[in-house]
């Protein structure tokens, strides 16, 4: 008869190269060797639970192009090395496919290549420096943003040490998931797109920062990861969206907030060097700060996005482009409309 090992699985550590070396930063989830029984994160069902990504896998692939992923802890004063983004032993199957689907759909948007968003059924208008995108499934990303939120709060992992959620919130957040059911009063999702054409050799996509704090009465987690900035709010929404933006009406954060209601969609897109952490990295915020001139850009270069082996301007050129660039003319006759 075949015996179930209840195995408690170990974790491995992320090696430190900079900082002080007895500092210990606790990185994935050992495999385990026999199946690993507990309370699903999310369901809360005692079953087998899967060794799968705390961020999604895609979220990954463009840093992992570049060397091993690297961890900046200030909190602890050390910076580490390690093969992979954390994974944990977090969710059963049936948990973990329910939000694999809304992660696919989200990496999906994320490429946002023309096929990428026609194979989901997505449309996208530029409009000066925002993104129209139409037929978005709101659930799939609420799905994708609110599953991201718990399973950080879950994870064990050094980088998500600061993720933090109380029983109340651990219950409505996992209530809502379960019945995909989002309260437009209690859970809102803010996105902005990053593109790079300025700081050649630098990828936009190739940064995980995970932020997390307490503010307007709830939590806000706020993920840099393929390009993007996923805000998710749990908490009294209208108190959050007038702090992030108190001159926006009621009709425009519906747009600019996705609403679950909805099917149109406002992103803004920003030049990325101006992101304040990665003007920190690329030494872009000190007394020395470097002008780019966006006129001069190469659209024949590969596309500093990490995709690979494809054009500037066969790629993001082609894609969501921040307005200054758009009027400069780099883009030449290229239709940017879809």
């Amino acid at each position: 008869m075949h015996k179930t090992a209840r195995t408690v699985p170990t974790a491995s550590r992320e090696k430190v190269f900079e900082g002080a070396s007895d500092v210990v930063v606790r990185g994935s989830d050992h495999k385990a060797s026999g199946d690993v029984i507990a309370a699903c994160g999310l369901c809360q069902q005692d079953r087998p639970l899967q060794l799968s990504h705390v961020v999604p896998k895609w979220a990954g692939q463009w840093a992992k192009r570049e060397g091993r992923p690297i961890g900046s802890y200030l909190t602890l004063g050390v910076k580490t090395q390690t093969n992979d983004y954390p994974k944990h032993y977090l969710l059963c199957t049936v948990c973990e496919q329910w939000l694999g689907r809304a992660e696919q759909y989200q990496a999906s948007i994320t490429k946002g290549r023309p096929q990428d968003l026609a194979d989901v059924r997505v449309s996208l208008r530029r409009e000066s420096d925002v993104v129209v995108l139409r037929g978005v499934e709101a659930r799939l990303l609420y799905r994708a943003a609110a599953g991201l939120m718990l399973k950080s709060a879950l994870a064990p992992s050094a980088l998500f040490r600061k993720a933090t959620l109380s029983r109340r919130e651990l219950r409505e957040l996992r209530r809502a998931i379960l019945d995909d059911d989002y309260d437009r009063s209690r859970m809102t999702l803010f996105v902005t797109k990053w593109v790079n054409t300025s700081v050649q050799g630098a990828n936009p996509r190739s940064l995980l920062n995970v932020g997390w704090e307490r503010q307007d009465g709830g939590v806000l987690n706020d993920v840099l990861m393929g390009g993007f900035s996923w805000t998710f709010f749990l908490g009294p929404t209208t108190r959050f969206e007038s702090t992030a933006f108190p001159t926006l009406s009621d009709a425009d954060a519906d747009r600019w907030f996705l609403n679950v209601g909805g099917r149109a969609w406002v992103v803004p897109v920003a030049e990325w060097s101006i992101h304040r952490y990665v003007a920190h990295l690329m030494g872009l915020d000190g007394p020395d700060k470097q002008e780019h001139d966006h006129t001069t850009l190469d659209v024949d270069m590969e596309c500093p996005c990490g995709i690979g082996n494809v054009t500037l301007k066969d790629c993001c050129l082609a894609r969501w482009l921040p307005a200054s660039l758009a009027a400069s003319g780099s883009a030449g006759d290229m239709e940017l409309d879809m």
